[in-house]
């Protein structure tokens, strides 16, 4: 609500913004989808320039049909011999509520653990903690203000985005890194190849100048406190060597970068392509922490319960959260699209 603004005058400019929205998407639907108009499809596969990369075609596509982009029309054979070699769906590993900050509750109840551990040793020390890079400073105070950012708050319900993954992929027995372990050291863990999703709940940072600076924020400290090195740059990402049916970026703008004619925008999801994913999930724009987990709770059940392909996954939940009173607006769901197949 606006400084001063009424509750009615916060209702009525509401309805009017929903107005516009209904108007301009059905505008924008006739003039984009018109070459579509008599056609019986099931899947869409848009290659975009301009504007368009930025319009969530999903929230104007009928109910039925299925999207995804590509960067190129020529990249579909491509990326369907690598679908071939792929690991399995069913082989998960996710990266979830990292820590970024020293004053986290979670560095004191590692501490304590510690302490309380050091008490009941024989020698009266206990076991030494994970080696961290020091090399580098990567506080999470530095490293927010690089972009603007006061600091990094903690994404408390990607934990439980995390263990709706878990409770769809039952069977399977997913990797499953939270805390400190969600970390940059694990992300480029080689073992990685043998994910067919590579699951990411975290912050992102976006650097559309120098995409080389754009990255996932994972823990950035140690289970003391320390700094560590947890910021999982584009170089780092286009170093990877992955072998996964789909990588999802489930954080914010993870779908833009820095954009260039003829070959769309470079970024995070353009690094995980170059590391070898054949689909990337990603968002187009700023994302709400709690929808997101129940958006990722549909996806994955229609994903890895139901066994849909990640498109067909991808508008059922777009569907389900659209009946959702709560979570009904475009905002909460539009956002997700998939770039590959």
């Amino acid at each position: 609500m606006a400084d001063g603004e009424s509750v009615d005058a916060r209702n009525q400019r509401l309805r009017e913004a929903r107005a516009e929205y209904q108007r301009a998407s059905q505008e924008l639907a006739a003039a984009v989808l018109r070459p579509l108009e008599g056609r019986a499809l099931k899947r869409l596969w848009v290659v975009a320039e301009g504007a368009l990369q930025y319009v969530p075609l999903s929230a104007l596509l009928p109910d039925s049909m299925e999207v995804a982009a590509l960067p190129s029309a020529g990249v579909l054979p491509a990326l369907l011999r690598e679908q071939s070699h792929s690991a399995p769906l069913n082989a998960v590993a996710v990266f979830a509520d990292p820590v970024f900050d020293a004053q986290d509750a979670r560095v004191r109840q590692a501490q304590a653990a510690e302490t309380s551990a050091e008490s009941l040793s024989p020698n009266g020390r206990g076991a030494e903690s994970s080696s961290t890079e020091r090399g580098e400073d990567f506080s999470s105070a530095e490293r927010a203000a690089d972009f603007g950012l006061a600091s990094f708050p903690r994404l408390r319900f990607s934990r439980e985005e995390a263990e709706r993954i878990a409770e769809s992929d039952r069977g399977a027995h997913p990797l499953i890194d939270l805390d400190f372990q969600a970390s940059r050291d694990a992300a480029s863990d080689p073992a990685l190849r043998n994910y067919g999703i590579v699951h990411f709940a975290s912050h992102a940072l976006l650097d559309e100048k120098r995409p080389d600076l754009s990255g996932i924020v994972l823990s950035l400290v140690d289970e003391k406190g320390h700094p560590r090195n947890g910021l999982l740059r584009l170089d780092d990402i286009y170093n990877l060597r992955l072998n996964a049916r789909l990588v999802v970026l489930s954080a914010c703008r993870t779908a833009l970068g820095q954009q260039r004619e003829g070959e769309g925008f470079i970024g995070l999801a353009r690094g995980f392509f170059y590391a070898g994913a054949s689909g990337v999930l990603a968002t187009l724009w700023t994302v709400d922490d709690r929808a997101t987990a129940v958006f990722m709770g549909e996806y994955y059940q229609a994903l890895l319960r139901d066994r849909l392909s990640p498109a067909a996954s991808l508008r059922r939940a777009q569907l389900r959260l659209r009946k959702d009173p709560r979570w009904a607006d475009p905002y909460y769901w539009a956002a997700f699209a998939l770039y590959g197949i």
